[in-house]
Order: C-alpha cells, then sequence, then structure tokens
C-alpha cells in the first residue's frame, strides 16, 4: 500500500517477525498488537508518550508554512489568518478577520470563545453584510430627549410649549460573525466591496471553495478590546460515513471516525489525508462498534437533572463515547488513530485483508476450549504478573476542557490505595493527554476501566490446533482449566500467528466486563472550574446615601428642589454618579443626569 499509518506497519512487522521465529521461540513472546495502540493502553503499560503539545491549539496561526488541518466532532479551533484589515472612515472604527477554520467543509460553527468568554450567536438576525451578531458583545447606549408635552395655560397662541426629558435606551453590537461551511461558490462580497483596499485587496476571486472559515468584524471599543480580539471556535467537524446507518454527517463517534481515517479521506476526486487504497473494514463489523458507542452513558438515567449537567454539561444523557480531534496533516494517521481510539479504550488490528477496529468492552467469546486443546508437544508460557517497571497502580489524566475555553484541564487523579498495599506499598503512577476527549464524565470513566484491564496481568502463551483456522486477532474466547484453576474464564486474544502445519500460535490476555461496568451517578467526580475571563471591577459602593428635598433660590425666587448626599469609600475611586427622578404616578423619568 502507498500510505498507511507507523501503528499498523508496526503490528504487520512484528507479526512478520514472529512467524520466523521456531515454535519454542514463539512460545512467551508477547503481541503488542491492539493492547498498545492507544494512549491509555500505553501508559498503563508502564510506557507513556513523550510530553506533547496540547490538543488545542488557542491562538491564531499565520504563515505560509502552517500545515494544512480539518475539524472531526465537535471541536474548537483558533484557525489560520487568512486575512485582516481595518476600515471604516477617517478613523477606521471597524476590524475584520478572515479565518481559516478548516481545510476541509464542516457541517456548522456553534459558539465563539472570544477574550476567554464564550458567546452565543444570534443566527436568526443577521446582520446584511456583517452577518450573526455576537450576544452579549453590545452596550446599551442611553438617549435622553426633550419632548414636548402639552402646554402651560395663559400663554400666548394657546400657552407656552411644556418639556419633559425622555431616556431611550438601545443596544449597540459590537461584534459579529459570518460563516461559510466551505461549500461556497462565489468570495464574500462584503470583504471584497466594504473592507478591501488597494493596499490590502481581496478580490472576488478568493472563493476559497473546499475551505470553512470564518469572517468576523468588530467595531472598536477601548472598553470591550484592549487590542486585536482573540477569538477561538467551537465547530461541528468534516461530513463521516456512519456505516451503521449510510447517512454522511458530522459525528462525535470514535469509531466513525476512525473508520474515516482508515478509509482515507479524498474531496473533490482527490486524496487528501489517510491510506489510498479504500475501504478495509467489515461493515457488519464496524456497525457493531459504532452502536456500543451510541449506547447511552451507563448509570445516567439515574442520575437527577442537576446531576446531568454538573458531570454532561446538560440535562441529556450524552453517548456513551465521544471524541474530537482537530487533525494536522503534518501528524502520522498512526498518531491521530491512537487519540481517537482512545476516547473508547479501543484495539486496532490488521487482520487479513482487513482492518479491525473495536472497544475497549470485551465481546461474547466465539468458542471455548480446555487445557485439551493446546498442543501438548509444545510449549506454553504464562505471566502471572507484570515486571515492576511496567506496573501501574495510578494514573492522571489531562483533556481539553470546553466549558474552561478549552484549555487543558487536569481530571481528578485516580489512586487505588488497596492496589498500591499489593504492589509493596508503592504508588506507581503514570500521565497520559486525552486530547480527543474533551469530556469530563468519559475521561474519568477512561481512567477508571483502563486501569482495571491494566491490573489484568494473565498473559498465556501457547499452540492450538489447525481446526480453529478462523480465529482472528480480538476474538474472546472461554478457557476452563484444571492445571489453572479456570472456570469458563474470559481472554482476549491479542496475538495469533499460523505455523508451517497450520496449528496457530496464539497470546491470550485476561479480561473481566465488570472493568468497564462503572455507574456514572456514583462515581463521578465534579471538576471544580475556575473562570479565564477578566473579572468586572466592582461598582463602588456609596455610604450614608441620601435625598431630601430642598428649596433653592433662582431669581430672587424659591424653587423645590431636590439634594443628593453620600459619602464614597475612597474619594479617588470615581469621577461622578448617574441619577434618575422618576414620577410616582407613572414612573416617567422626569429628570436625569450626571
Amino acid at each position: 500500500m502507498a500510505i498507511f499509518s507507523a501503528a499498523v506497519a508496526a503490528i504487520g512487522a512484528v507479526t512478520t517477525w514472529f512467524g520466523t521465529l521456531s515454535v519454542v521461540a514463539q512460545i512467551g513472546v508477547r503481541f503488542a498488537a491492539g493492547f498498545a495502540f492507544n494512549a491509555l493502553s500505553k501508559a498503563l503499560a508502564g510506557k507513556p508518550d513523550a510530553p506533547r503539545e496540547p490538543g488545542i491549539v488557542g491562538e491564531l496561526q499565520q504563515g505560509a508554512d502552517l500545515p494544512r488541518s480539518f475539524l472531526m466532532g465537535f471541536r474548537a479551533t483558533a484557525g489560520s489568518l487568512a486575512y485582516h484589515n481595518q476600515w471604516g472612515g477617517a478613523e477606521n472604527e471597524f476590524y475584520t478577520r478572515i479565518t481559516v477554520l478548516s481545510d476541509l467543509p464542516i457541517a456548522d460553527l456553534v459558539e465563539v470563545w472570544i477574550e476567554g468568554k464564550l458567546y452565543q450567536l444570534d443566527k436568526a438576525n443577521p446582520h446584511p453584510d456583517y452577518g450573526w451578531p455576537i450576544i452579549g458583545m453590545s452596550e446599551t447606549i442611553t438617549t435622553t430627549q426633550r419632548v414636548a408635552d402639552g402646554f402651560v395655560e395663559g400663554g400666548r397662541a394657546g400657552g407656552q410649549p411644556r418639556f419633559r426629558l425622555v431616556d431611550t435606551e438601545s443596544e449597540e453590537p459590537y461584534g459579529w460573525v459570518k460563516f461559510y461551511d466551505g461549500n461556497q461558490t462565489v468570495a464574500d462580497s462584503f470583504v471584497t466591496s466594504q473592507v478591501a483596499t488597494e493596499e490590502r485587496p481581496w478580490s472576488a476571486s478568493e472563493v476559497g471553495f473546499g475551505i470553512a472559515y470564518a469572517v468576523s468584524t468588530f467595531k472598536i471599543n477601548r472598553t470591550l478590546f484592549q487590542g486585536l480580539p482573540q477569538i477561538l471556535f467551537v465547530c461541528n467537524g468534516i461530513p463521516l460515513l456512519d456505516r451503521s446507518t449510510g447517512l454522511t454527517t458530522h459525528s462525535n463517534n470514535p469509531i466513525v471516525q476512525a473508520d474515516a481515517l482508515l478509509s482515507g479521506l479524498s474531496y473533490g476526486g482527490q486524496w487528501f489525508y489517510g491510506p489510498q487504497t479504500g475501504t478495509r473494514l467489515n461493515v457488519s463489523e464496524i456497525s457493531a462498534e459504532i452502536a456500543k458507542c451510541n449506547a447511552p452513558v451507563p448509570g445516567a438515567s439515574a442520575m437527577t437533572t442537576a446531576e446531568r449537567v454538573e458531570a454532561f454539561g446538560s440535562a441529556t444523557i450524552p453517548a456513551r463515547y465521544r471524541s474530537s480531534m482537530e487533525v494536522r496533516l503534518d501528524r502520522p494517521v498512526a498518531d491521530v488513530l491512537e487519540d481517537i481510539i482512545s476516547a473508547c479504550n479501543g484495539r486496532i488490528s490488521e487482520v487479513g485483508t482487513r482492518y479491525r477496529v473495536q472497544v475497549g468492552d470485551p465481546e461474547i467469546a466465539v468458542l471455548s476450549i480446555t487445557d485439551a486443546d493446546f498442543r501438548s508437544t509444545q510449549g506454553q508460557s504464562f505471566a502471572p504478573f507484570f515486571p515492576l517497571a511496567e506496573t501501574v497502580n495510578a494514573i492522571t489524566a489531562t483533556y481539553p476542557a470546553p466549558a474552561e475555553g478549552w484549555q487543558s484541564q487536569d481530571a481528578p487523579p485516580l489512586y487505588r490505595p488497596d492496589l498500591e498495599v499489593d504492589d509493596g506499598n508503592r504508588r506507581l503512577p503514570t500521565g497520559v493527554q486525552l486530547d480527543a476527549v474533551p469530556y469530563p464524565e468519559q475521561v474519568q470513566r477512561l481512567m477508571t476501566s483502563a486501569l482495571a484491564e491494566a491490573r489484568r496481568a494473565r498473559r498465556h502463551s501457547g499452540v492450538l490446533p489447525a481446526r480453529l483456522w478462523r480465529l482472528e486477532p480480538g476474538d474472546f474466547i472461554e478457557w476452563s482449566s484444571a492445571r489453572h484453576g479456570y472456570s469458563a474464564k474470559l481472554w482476549r486474544v491479542d496475538g495469533l500467528s499460523d505455523l508451517k502445519n497450520g496449528d496457530l500460535a496464539v497470546d491470550l490476555t485476561e479480561v473481566d466486563p465488570d472493568d468497564y461496568d462503572r455507574d456514572a451517578k456514583s462515581e463521578f467526580r465534579p471538576v471544580i472550574a475556575g473562570s479565564l475571563s477578566g473579572v468586572a471591577a466592582k461598582p463602588v459602593e456609596l455610604l450614608d446615601w441620601g435625598v431630601e428635598g430642598v428649596s433653592v433660590g433662582v431669581d430672587d425666587m424659591l424653587r423645590p428642589a431636590l439634594q443628593l448626599s453620600w459619602r464614597p469609600q475612597s474619594n479617588d475611586q470615581f469621577t461622578g454618579i448617574s441619577y434618575q427622578v422618576r414620577l410616582t404616578a407613572d414612573q416617567r423619568i422626569n429628570r436625569s443626569g450626571l
């Protein structure tokens, strides 16, 4: 094949090497096929990755040497700068920026984070030129007008006019966003006609076909912006084929995403990323794994609405496994696959002419064996426990947290005092970055199940007869053994090789379905959230505030008046106060000032 990931290439290399060993030498060799090809498994095998850059790039990128990228699932990106300019009159009071979000078409722009604060978009009331107003990015403007209100009796021509002051409040927006999903066929006419200048041109040929981008426009306001706004765009990513339904839409399902990566992505008839050999996946197999991810979170139905909001960010029960990524084309497909299948504690293996992607949960056994099924003429090996260097009994994890502006967040560490006692009163921790899992409850569930599975240390290697030739890596079997005391114990086939005489050399790892039986209601640990946005200054408290009616002399006449009095905490904390006087009868504003 022309291009493929290092992960599957490594599996093939190990299989080839394994097949060249003698039967005796093959016994005791532990395969990594499937087990070591996700970030959690590698970390829990005592082999954590070297530190990596966070999965979310929160700063706007620019430059011709940037790698192309695309979005999968519900994901945030700062994007890359394509164009910007100031415009609008002599003072250039507007600033417009074009930000590339994905180099493949995506489904939607959902929301934006600006200067660490979350904003929704008013998609129902778009500005004809600027796009969707950014809800909350506005200023309340109060205009005071002098309005005629009848006449004073006794004046000439029906009396002297009488006036009153009326305050009118209005919202003046300061930010808008326009979104193009990548299927556009013409350039943005607003930018070409109003924003572009001779010094900073943007022509009608700048269509960006196939590229999703946003046009953000801001009216300069020194209170809101101290510089050029920092924006994070939250999107629903590229459409993906879901083989379980036959529909193509954006998806947060990690198996759907892994399927797309293994099948290769193209656009407009041209290869874009991944293998160039076409799909090598079994539809029924992949559909079953997709369904496992789409199942609801275990235990969530027993949670109260408040508990669901705290755990999931919504009262709606989400799918059991979700994932999202911003995939940069300079990353090997193997590394991206590792991140994606970590979201479901999954495994990937190459089986003959196809790839097999599986969710971490143990499956129903495809056959049952006993001690008599192993070739007695061949040796067997048994590893009852890990060496100390590969033993783990505690795990920490980091993940992108949407509630924290998609910044990296630490999950509550998972410690097991009972396991520490078993390991000689040692705490043996490891850490992992779950860049593809922006969901705190799911992160904790993955940590628990992965650590439990990693403690399944029993491994056997042996040779089975040729009549079991249909056995494949990733299958599960039951083994009843008088020699080892097993009664229909469940095992996963982590490695398999055909011998010259037709027999099968296998590597088996013990599994337990209870490792994945986690209850969200009883086991979720709330994450303490912080705030990324600036804290507004509190209003200055006025002490000894008072108002009383007084009379003042005006033109040798006494006139009624109101006297306001106060004592601030500090004379340098404010420059003035504003006031309004309303009529008791109808609450109309009679007087106001500063």
